[in-house]
């Protein structure tokens, strides 16, 4: 029927709207899980392996397309190693790691940075598979909300704009207790570390200014 055809081109699009963020973020990567399991929420045994089997493709067709079509496309490969490099004191990861020193004394800092960072990996997995076991309790923009604010908080590098998009999924229906949690988080990426901040820092020490 017209409403059935109309409802699978739009599951598609998600898909594929989906795919192109992924192209740009790799956090995005995590939302796709969240979109499939949102669709296929809810149907018989016999149903859900044709609708997973479609969006999987389209998905597929999407990734390549995009690589293809887009120059340097997924051009944030290149930057991964930021990530296991970079420092960000306020991150999880290093709060866990300031935690455990006085535990394990006579660990180096790299091997205290290399535990706090697996821990928290291992529990945003955890978060993430629940949220994709319950994805049928919540709406859909909920849960990719709640599965990019995972991503963004449990990186190893804690950047602001990780946290934003996240929030920028939670806030048009947020309500309640959820929306002062989402003007809290607002607030809070505001002056985790503007950018240019660092820039600007540095700049100044390099002078000779006192900051």
């Amino acid at each position: 029927t017209f409403f059935s055809a109309s409802s699978a081109l739009i599951a598609v699009l998600a898909v594929v709207l989906t795919c192109a963020a992924v192209a740009i973020k790799p956090a995005a990567l995590a939302v796709l899980p969240v979109v499939v399991f949102a669709h296929c929420a809810g149907l018989r045994r016999r149903s859900v392996w044709p609708i997973a089997a479609r969006d999987v493709a389209a998905a597929a067709i999407s990734l390549a397309a995009f690589t293809l079509i887009v120059p340097n496309g997924f051009g944030w490969r290149h930057n991964l190693s930021t990530v296991t490099l970079d420092h960000t004191p306020f991150a999880p990861a290093s709060v866990v790691s300031t935690m455990v020193r006085p535990i394990v004394s006579a660990a180096s800092e790299d091997d205290l940075a290399i535990g706090g960072r697996i821990a928290v990996i291992l529990a945003a997995i955890g978060v993430v598979v629940y949220l994709l076991a319950t994805v049928r309790r919540r709406s859909l923009n909920r849960s990719v909300g709640y599965v990019l604010l995972t991503i963004g908080a449990c990186n190893p590098v804690l950047y602001p704009w990780s946290l934003l998009a996240g929030i920028c999924c939670l806030a048009p229906s947020a309500e309640g207790i959820r929306r002062d949690w989402v003007l809290a988080l607002s607030c809070a990426v505001c002056v985790l570390a503007p950018v240019g901040m660092s820039e600007s820092l540095a700049q100044l020490r390099a002078l000779g200014w006192t900051v």
